[in-house]
């Protein structure tokens, strides 16, 4: 191996105990011991690693969480990177990272995403489109699932303006209004959309387009 040393006895004994035919490479022995783990990880962390190409072995953090969180390999090379680079204490869920990975996002969404994801126990991250739809609008967290999924169910290209979801919200309207609603009071330039009786009784009276602005506001 042309070491200029001799490797530690721990060192040596644990190659051994882990029936390794050849005790890893300099650098992987070495890295473990800048580490300073008391034992050289599995078999499958430091192969995995050296696929990765990664010039050192990830942090021993994101070792173990890995190991922790029970998948056959570490996460991409790419995914514990971003993890890294968002700060986060410990690497997300195993959920979280394949569905980012199935999303086929470059980048994994930041933390806030996740983790208010994470709190409105959906089974899944919302689609990319919405996440990033979110973001655009400045909201400090994503809106509730209802109204993402309702959002969803209207077809919308892009989730309403802050405002509208707001406001309807704040009617605590068990659905949000049709698109053609939403869109026309938009469209009107109203600070707010009226409340929730006049546009119930719109939707009942079967309007296909809400009364002018006068109207309303009569």
């Amino acid at each position: 191996m042309k070491l200029p040393t001799i490797p530690s006895v721990t060192a040596i004994r644990t190659c051994q105990n882990m029936k390794l035919p050849t005790i890893p490479s300099v650098t992987a022995i070495r890295t473990c011991q800048n580490m300073k783990l008391p034992t050289i990880p599995s078999v499958t962390a430091i192969r995995t690693c050296q696929n990765m190409k990664l010039p050192t072995i990830p942090s021993v953090t994101a070792i173990r969480t890995c190991q922790n969180m029970k998948l056959p390999t570490i996460p991409s090379v790419t995914a514990i990177r971003t993890c890294q680079n968002m700060k986060l204490p410990t690497i997300p869920s195993v959920t979280a990272i394949r569905t980012c990975q199935n999303m086929k996002l470059p980048t994994i969404p930041s933390v806030t995403s996740i983790r208010t994801c994470q709190n409105m126990k959906l089974p899944t991250i919302p689609s990319v489109t919405a996440i990033r739809t979110c973001q655009n609008m400045k909201l400090p967290t994503i809106p509730s699932v209802a109204a993402i999924r309702t959002c969803q169910n209207m077809k919308l290209p892009t989730i309403p303006s802050v405002t509208a979801l707001r406001t309807c919200q704040n009617m605590k309207l068990p659905t949000i209004p049709s698109e053609t609603a939403i869109r026309t009071c938009q469209n009107m330039k109203l600070p707010t959309i009226p409340r929730a009786t006049a546009i119930r009784i719109w939707q009942n009276m079967k309007i296909l387009t809400i009364p002018s602005v006068t109207a309303i506001r009569i």
